[in-house]
């Protein structure tokens, strides 16, 4: 891949395409990640590696040959074009299923690409309460997914969750390793 010219390619009206060479090479590092509940603030450096996906694709994978085991996996999911109503009934689904045990959770974009802020609010709070249900670590991000922002992530490899004590966000890196 070769380096991009000096004319900025944009992927939306805020954004410009990152040069993927730059994230293999310097890594990533995000420091608002929100921990939604007390798991992921007691979680110190917790690591694994990173799966990212769409939450009602990797839902329809549930109880078939194709269920990927998520044990050492920090989850990233996003979805479109979902109420908070299935949100809700889809998360009651991940408290019942007992052998899903993620190292951590971490929720990005559910909301339309230009929400109110009522939406941005109710999807927030339905995720919170899942949280609060849950042993799982759990964290909000909604700056990844299908929305005007869309940060990356390196699919695959081992990043590490950070939450240093009395401080409001926690921090997300992956090394270039």
């Amino acid at each position: 891949m070769s380096k991009p010219d000096s004319k900025q390619i944009r992927i939306n009206d805020r954004e410009t395409i990152p040069w993927i060479k730059n994230l293999f090479t310097r890594g990533i590092y995000y420091q608002h990640f929100i921990p939604l509940n007390q798991s992921a603030l007691q979680a110190q450096a917790l690591q694994g590696t990173v799966l990212v996906g769409n939450f009602t694709l990797i839902r329809s994978f549930f109880t078939t040959g194709y269920e990927h085991d998520f044990t050492h996996d920090l989850l990233i999911l996003e979805d479109t074009g979902v109420s908070f109503r299935q949100l809700n009934r889809s998360l009651h689904q991940l408290l019942y299923k007992t052998d899903f045990k993620p190292k951590a959770i971490i929720f990005g974009q559910f909301y339309p690409l230009d929400p109110t802020d009522e939406q941005r609010l109710i999807v927030k709070t339905v995720i919170t309460a899942f949280a609060k249900k849950t042993t799982i670590p759990v964290y909000y991000f909604p700056y990844f997914g299908h929305g005007r922002e869309n940060k990356p992530f390196i699919l695959g490899r081992k990043a590490i969750i950070n939450c240093p004590a009395q401080q409001e966000y926690c921090t997300f890196k992956q090394n270039n390793k």
